[in-house]
């Protein structure tokens, strides 16, 4: 499991003029599932094409170098440096988490205090059963 995430946009030196029609993006395969529909929503508004590659950070970074891209949405370990002499570099997010419950579980939201209650071991509260959160099956426990 990558215990920390820092999610990067790398633009190379000279991005997608703004009359550009399409930009060329190439993106972490962790990642593109969640901005592909989002930019293709933009796109549409903006009359504005998007063309998103899930093909990983590695080969995002390589497709930049060689301009085949305009942009590069990378995720990468904790502790790797990034590329920041030869990119225009742009965190924009800090530890990826995406939580998952069985169908059957009522839980629609959740708020971040209450995972960390759930996940963390530092915080205000200490959540051991699904009952803690209000929720069925009172005793049964997330592990």
């Amino acid at each position: 499991m990558i215990s920390r995430l820092l999610l990067f946009i790398l633009a190379a030196a000279v991005v997608a003029p703004a009359s550009a029609r399409q930009v060329r993006i190439a993106a972490s395969d962790l990642l593109a599932e969640f901005i592909t529909e989002p930019l293709l929503a933009y796109g549409d508004e903006h009359s504005m094409e998007f063309k998103v590659d899930d093909i990983g950070s590695l080969p995002a970074l390589e497709r930049l170098r060689s301009d085949e891209i305009d942009l590069a949405i990378i995720a990468v370990p904790e502790d790797t440096d990034v590329p920041r002499d030869e990119f225009r570099v742009f965190p924009f997010a800090y530890d990826v988490a995406v939580i998952a419950v069985n169908q059957s579980n009522p839980i629609n939201e959740i708020s971040l205090a209450s995972l960390g209650g759930i996940f963390g071991a530092n915080e205000e509260s200490n959540y051991t059963t699904w009952g803690d959160l209000g929720l069925f099956r009172l005793g049964q426990s997330f592990n």
